[in-house]
């Protein structure tokens, strides 16, 4: 409770457990912490809600893939990927490369790309 209010939720308020179990009688506690304003996010029904709308803005993904390269030609970025996936660049041959010229790049790279310590 005290750090949703340093957070600046005004709305908290303690409740004993019978109140929260009326609310929700799957519910089992002794009190829960209330706030009318805040909810609960489905995050991945939200992440493939912003996926349609960026799709529908002519927005493309590339999910899986491993940059190879990339230089900036005249005022265009123009990037090199390799399409079959991010487990198969240790036998990459060249044969599956293309070639992006985006007006914007986001690279989201999971922990993963990093590669194995060695």
């Amino acid at each position: 409770m005290t750090r949703g209010v340093q957070n600046g939720v005004e709305d908290l308020r303690m409740m004993e457990g019978y109140e929260a179990i009326t609310l929700e009688p799957e519910l089992q506690c002794v009190k829960a912490l209330w706030s009318p304003s805040l909810r609960i996010v489905d995050s991945h029904s939200l992440m493939l809600s912003l996926v349609g709308e960026a799709e529908s803005h002519a927005t493309n993904f590339c999910y899986n893939t491993v940059v190879i390269g990339g230089h900036i030609e005249g005022n265009q970025i123009q990037i090199q990927i390799h399409v079959s996936g991010s487990n198969a660049i240790a036998n990459w041959n060249g044969s599956s490369e293309q070639t992006l010229i985006p007006k914007l790049v986001v690279n989201s790279a999971s922990l993963s790309a990093l590669g194995t310590p060695k």
